[in-house]
């Protein structure tokens, strides 16, 4: 090293500050809000979630009372299509003969 960098070393050196302990309190502020934030969190989750859970149960019974409904719906519909197949058989080669001889009749 040669003076030039001496100088600048000592120049732009490292450099104490006296802070009078600032910088720990500082840092124990900081640990002691991220210990009640890890904290609060879980808490607020388990209260939340125990209010909630009556709504919840009332909002699943809704659910599953319709999805009820809407089964036994989807029987009788069953029961109704299939009670129109014998209908259909007669009603469908008549619709499709008709289309036929309209088209025939135009040409």
């Amino acid at each position: 090293m040669d003076d030039e960098d001496r100088r600048l070393r000592d120049l732009f050196g490292p450099v104490t500050v006296p802070d009078d302990g600032f910088s720990e309190r500082v840092v124990k502020r900081i640990r002691r809000r991220q210990r009640l934030q890890r904290l609060l969190l879980p808490l607020a989750l388990l209260f939340g979630g125990v209010f909630a859970a009556r709504p919840v149960m009332a909002i699943l019974d809704e659910w599953s009372l319709r999805l009820h409904g809407l089964a036994s719906d989807l029987v009788a519909a069953g029961s109704l299509i299939s009670g129109l197949t014998g209908t259909m058989v007669l009603v469908v080669p008549l619709l499709v003969a008709g289309a036929l001889i309209l088209r025939w009749l135009e040409e």
